[in-house]
């Protein structure tokens, strides 16, 4: 194990970040790390050269744990998402569901996820002012589920490349799959 050595004012600042009898000078650096590595848009797993490069499609009858993946590439209705992660993408199916209902009661019955109409930013809700819909975030797993869930009740084509996270409680730790469903796929 390779031994660094730091300012002892570069020590206090990592100390103020860390939580007494949990952390470690390894565990603070990580988190600054995953943090960093968060607003750069990447992340220290390795990443397919091609993202559309992967080990297997995904059945959407017998969905895997998703539950430590990283979304790498995601079209919804043909169109590519940039920075996608799961909320991300059901956040835009939503609203391309409300196309389709016209009205947030319709809405509402279509979408298995927890929404009110207008704005709500606490208790995990976040606002789509395209559509002045407030959506509760959800865990990787139950986005993945209401997502593909919305696109097959719209008739919305959807592809995504995600990869598991080389970490514990993954699945298939780095391992890529791509779940599609739509017309062309004879997934959905």
């Amino acid at each position: 194990m390779p031994e660094i050595t730091i300012e002892q004012t570069t020590f206090a600042r990592l100390q103020r970040h860390a939580l007494a009898l949990v952390d470690t000078a390894d565990t603070v650096v990580r988190r600054a790390l995953d943090a960093l590595d968060a607003v750069e848009g990447c992340g220290h797993e390795e990443v397919p050269a091609n993202p559309t490069q992967v080990d297997h499609e995904v059945d959407v009858r017998q969905l895997p744990d998703v539950t430590h993946t990283k979304v790498l590439a995601a079209r919804i209705g043909g169109e590519g998402i940039e920075k996608p992660n799961w909320n991300r993408l059901l956040d835009r199916v939503v609203v391309l569901a409300m196309r389709n209902a016209g009205n947030f009661d319709h809405l509402n019955r279509m979408c298995p996820v927890n929404m009110v109409a207008g704005q709500k930013t606490i208790e995990g809700y976040h606002y789509l002012s395209e559509i002045d819909v407030s959506v509760q975030g959800l865990s990787a797993k139950e986005a993945c589920g209401a997502l593909i869930d919305i696109a097959r009740r719209c008739g919305t084509d959807l592809e995504v490349t995600f990869q598991w996270r080389n970490k514990d409680g993954a699945e298939r730790p780095g391992e890529t799959r791509r779940l599609t469903i739509g017309t062309g796929s004879g997934a959905g």
